[in-house]
């Protein structure tokens, strides 16, 4: 028994269809993000995001997302995608040029796709919404994972000794929180002073990095 073929009638609805999903989505996504970041992930129910999405389907939010958690995933990706990207594209400029870079050249790679996201609202709402998650989710992506394993080899260099230490928690509060601190300062007042931030979020993030973990090195537990 054959089977029937595919109309092009057929073809565009279903094009149709996936466009409008689409569409949907990005309606979701963007209100989504818009309300968490000015209100913040626990004030705000999915319910309020379909409405502020203009969805009629009260259902349309668990119907793209199944629940919260893949929501604020989905919204992180958006950005995240892009920054592991510019943090590849330095790293291979680095290893083209032939030279080791510094630790703060390391640590300015981390931060700069980072900073590049203060130029859009887009941009600043992430960088709020992700300063409320601890630790980081969801996990770093390549060439992110590749980078803080270069930052800690060159701290650690060959070593042996727990690896367990809580700077690199520390070292994601100070930046995002420092981050989102920026962004709201430049959305009331601009980019003034941006590049006296962007050297001294460095330099402290730098010096957290060098600063000893005496509780390892005392053995205390």
């Amino acid at each position: 028994m054959g089977s029937r073929g595919t109309s092009p009638r057929d073809v565009r609805n279903r094009g149709t269809r996936s466009a409008r999903a689409d569409a949907t989505r990005e309606r979701i996504l963007e209100a989504a993000e818009r309300l968490f970041a000015e209100r913040g992930l626990d004030k705000v129910s999915l319910n309020e995001v379909n409405r502020e999405a203009g969805q009629r389907n009260t259902a349309a939010v668990f119907y793209h997302f199944r629940n919260k958690d893949v929501l604020v995933e989905s919204l992180l990706l958006r950005h995240q995608t892009g920054i592991d990207t510019a943090r590849r594209k330095a790293l291979d400029r680095l290893q083209r040029a032939g030279s080791e870079a510094s630790l703060r050249d390391l640590v300015r790679i981390l931060v700069d796709p980072l900073i590049a996201k203060l130029d859009e609202p887009s941009g600043r709402a992430y960088i709020r919404i992700q300063a409320q998650i601890e630790p980081i989710r969801p996990r770093p992506m390549p060439a992110t994972r590749l980078l803080m394993r270069e930052i800690d080899r060159r701290v650690r260099g060959d070593a042996v000794g727990p690896a367990k230490s809580w700077k690199p928690l520390f070292v994601t509060i100070l930046l995002f929180h420092a981050l989102a601190h920026q962004a709201r300062e430049e959305e009331r007042s601009g980019a003034v002073g941006r590049d006296r931030f962007v050297s001294a979020l460095i330099d402290s993030m730098v010096a957290v990095i060098r600063s000893p973990d005496s509780a390892d090195d005392a053995g205390e537990t």
